[in-house]
């Protein structure tokens, strides 16, 4: 039990995991940058053999590989952060009350969410930009008001998806979601 730690041990633990959520923060670029990666026709075409010349032959299917399948596996992804966050309050950290390691789990699941938002915003849209705006820097205000349109398409996308089928897979975690 978490009862009997030391409260030495347990600011030791804290820290510690303070240290590695910053560091998951600081890499959750490439992480976000890989689901892009792997989700793309020719990537997926090593694994699912013929799909690249399908996504080609049929827009419908091009389509839901480039909008669908990376927002599907990015809520994925961000669904079992809870339970790692919610392993590392009771089992490292030591928090002995629930609501103690709700409000940890809330805290870094709402900075991996913040994270998120800014490398697919930052990902999307702005690095495309910069190198156009490094070459024709007259043109920065247009280039960028062009830009950040393209990623309003991944939020809704991840709005929608999230509407439909995340709630879904929210409710049969055996009520987590009304935890919140």
């Amino acid at each position: 039990g978490n009862v009997t730690r030391h409260i030495y041990q347990i600011q030791c633990r804290k820290t510690l995991i303070k240290i590695l959520v910053a560091l998951g923060l600081i890499f959750w670029a490439s992480v976000v940058a890989g689901i892009q990666a792997l989700t793309l026709p020719q990537t997926l075409d090593v694994v699912l053999p013929g799909i690249e010349k399908l996504s080609e032959q049929n827009e419908q299917l091009s389509n839901m590989l480039a909008n669908y399948l990376p927002v599907v596996l990015m809520i994925i992804l961000m669904q079992n952060l809870y339970f790692v966050f919610k392993m590392l309050a009771k089992r490292v950290e030591g928090y002995k009350s629930e609501s103690e390691v709700e409000r940890a789990v809330m805290d870094r699941y709402l900075y991996f969410q913040l994270a998120n938002v800014y490398v697919s915003v930052t990902a999307g849209s702005i690095l495309k930009a910069t190198e156009a705006i490094i070459k024709e820097p007259s043109a920065a205000l247009t280039l960028l008001g062009g830009a950040l349109p393209n990623v309003a398409v991944y939020f809704t996308n991840l709005v929608l998806t999230k509407v439909m089928i995340g709630l879904m897979t929210e409710l049969s975690f055996g009520g987590r979601a009304l935890k919140f």
